[in-house]
This record gives C-alpha cells, sequence and structure tokens, in this order.
C-alpha cells in the first residue's frame, strides 16, 4: 500500500520481513531525488518511510509503482518510479546531452580497467537483473548508454564471450541491452553517464544503476577497489 506524505511517502509491503543486510541497504539509499528510507517492521509488514529532496517535492515528480514476480527464482518485485511531473523531457535532455559528452577514451584503455574490476566485485546475478529491461523509467537511458558504448567504440559492443553485436541495428542494440551485464565497457559508460548527469553524487546513482541490492558501504568498497585498478593501470 502506497500512502503519499507532505515530505514523501510511506510504502507497506505485506508479510515482508526486515533482515540486518536489507536494512542497512535501504536506510542507505540516497539520491538527488530521496534524501533517506527509514524502513519499519510492523508485525508482519515491512513499512519504508521514502523522504524525498527538496527537488522532487511540490509536484516535481509523479509516483509510478509497478508489480512482478519472477516464477523461476519465485521473486516478488514491486518498484516505486519518480517519474519528473513533465514527463521526463527535460531530464531526457539533460541525459542525452551527458551521453553525448561520454568519448572513447572513457570507455577504453585503463577504463576497461575499471570496468573489469567493478563486474569481478559485484555479483553476477544481482548485476544482470539490475541492468535487465524490467519496465522501468530508466530503461531508455540504459539502452542509449549502450547506444552511446558502441558508438565511440567502433560501431559495436563485444561481450566477454568474445561476440560482437552492431549498436545501429535496433535488434543487435536490443540483444546487447538485454545481456549488458556480459557487454565490456559497459559500466565504464554508465560510470561517465553517471558523471555527467549528475558531477555532485555520481556513485549514488552508478550504485542505483548497478548495483541496487547491495550495502551502499559495500559497494563503495568495491567502487574504490575498482578506481584503484584503474590508476595502477596509469601508473
Amino acid at each position: 500500500r502506497l500512502q503519499e506524505q507532505e515530505q514523501g511517502v510511506q510504502l507497506i509491503l505485506a508479510e515482508t520481513a526486515m533482515t540486518p543486510d536489507l536494512k542497512t541497504s535501504l536506510e542507505g539509499v540516497k539520491s538527488p531525488l530521496v534524501e533517506r528510507v527509514e524502513a519499519v517492521q510492523v508485525g508482519e509488514d515491512l513499512l519504508l518511510r521514502v523522504q524525498l529532496a527538496e527537488a522532487a517535492r511540490d509536484g516535481a515528480v509523479d509516483l509510478r509503482s509497478r508489480r512482478a514476480h519472477d516464477p523461476i527464482r519465485d521473486l516478488h518485485a514491486y518498484s516505486l518510479d519518480l517519474v519528473p511531473a513533465d514527463g521526463g523531457v527535460a531530464a531526457v535532455e539533460k541525459a542525452r546531452a551527458a551521453l553525448a559528452r561520454i568519448s572513447s577514451s572513457d570507455v577504453n584503455g585503463c577504463a576497461r580497467r575499471f570496468d573489469e574490476t567493478l563486474r569481478g566485485e559485484l555479483d553476477g546475478e544481482s548485476l544482470a537483473r539490475a541492468l535487465s529491461p524490467r519496465g522501468a523509467f530508466t530503461d531508455p537511458y540504459l539502452r542509449a548508454a549502450m547506444k552511446r558504448l558502441g558508438e565511440v567504440s567502433g560501431g559495436k559492443v563485444v561481450l566477454l564471450d568474445g561476440s560482437e553485436l552492431r549498436t545501429s541495428v535496433p535488434l543487435e542494440l536490443a540483444a546487447a541491452t538485454s545481456q549488458a551485464a556480459q557487454v565490456k565497457g559497459y559500466l565504464a559508460v554508465l560510470r561517465s553517464f553517471a558523471q555527467e548527469l549528475e558531477p555532485g553524487q555520481p556513485d549514488p546513482v552508478l550504485r542505483s544503476l548497478v548495483a541496487p541490492e547491495i550495502d551502499p558501504a559495500r559497494f563503495e568498497e568495491v567502487l574504490a577497489e575498482a578506481r584503484a585498478s584503474e590508476r595502477r593501470c596509469s601508473g
């Protein structure tokens, strides 16, 4: 059940238990639109209080919820999207400009070392879930990021198994997007995208895209290791 409040929203997830890892992960959430999240166990239900940042209040965003079920893993997902009230027109233009500023040097050379290390430090299944298209508001951005990766990489992207896909071909772009966790350089392009999109808070943005399931502190650790690997390559 979703209830809108003066400074945010309150969400009640029925028959949902809170684990220590979940509590830490939820309460570590912060982004340009979300100030903080408080999680409280109320009997068999989980109560989430989401305090929106000032930029997201006073009708600046619309709240859209989605439910999904993964029958293979018997996983139920409830997603809450914060969509700009104008339908995202300004956000789309901002994202396009951010992607246009990404160059070949952002995804090749030692940037690939960052990409490889970060992928190696993250859980493969969690990464695949985060990057797979799921009808979220961020899907078009992730697809556009994949297309930009191809544009700055000779018109194609390369998967971990060595296969190549041309991002100028819609069918192959869709295939690459559906296997984004396996595309070399994709995490590097998302890092640059986050830096260009939100220079003041790039790390929370990157975490929201590639590792929303893990503890923010743990993500900072793996991010630091990826950056250290990139520096060793450069130096």
